[in-house]
């Protein structure tokens, strides 16, 4: 089953021409310039293929042209679509590092070995990231900081949390 990774998020159009500004949701901003097929959707579950046809630089964002989008009125239809590219093209990432949608559906554990659920979803916040972890029929919002995050096995599936009095109660 071919998996995606979404690499940018695309904002509001920029011109006339079919530009577009793009906010990067990579480490590597620099990668936008190596790909050329791309897919577009609100979710993996309704990707458009696309062909970028052109990247530059606008301070912390960025703006790209694809070659199937000739004016604002094509490329105002994807405002707030994100782009994704085939997982194996994703950058490799140093040891014990990992991408956060790589963390959804792990089990999530305590110290002692305890099944607290899984990992739902990952809310993005400016302080830091929550883990939206399903526990017995009802969602727990966990920071994802080392005060919490024990170790995270990508290998075996699972996370492993320090749970504080009351925060599964």
């Amino acid at each position: 089953m071919q998996s995606f990774i979404a690499v940018g998020k695309i904002r509001k159009p920029f011109g006339l021409k079919g530009y577009t500004y793009v906010e990067p949701l990579t480490l590597d901003v620099n990668r936008f310039f190596d790909i050329k097929e791309c897919f577009v959707g609100i979710n993996e579950q309704s990707l458009i293929p696309l062909v970028i046809e052109s990247v530059e630089p606008k301070g912390d964002k960025l703006t790209v042209k694809f070659k199937e989008h000739s004016d604002r009125n094509g490329i105002e239809k994807l405002t707030n679509f994100y782009i994704y590219i085939d997982e194996k093209y994703s950058i490799k990432l140093p040891a014990n590092q990992y991408f956060m949608h790589q963390l959804i559906g792990l089990t999530v554990k305590d110290i002692e070995g305890n099944d607290l659920g899984y990992v739902k979803n990952i809310l993005e916040l400016p302080g830091h990231n929550l883990f939206a972890i399903e526990y017995k029929n009802r969602e727990v919002l966990v920071p994802h900081v080392n005060e919490f995050v024990i170790s995270v096995d990508l290998v075996n599936k699972v996370i492993v949390l320090n749970v504080i009095e009351g925060l599964f109660d």
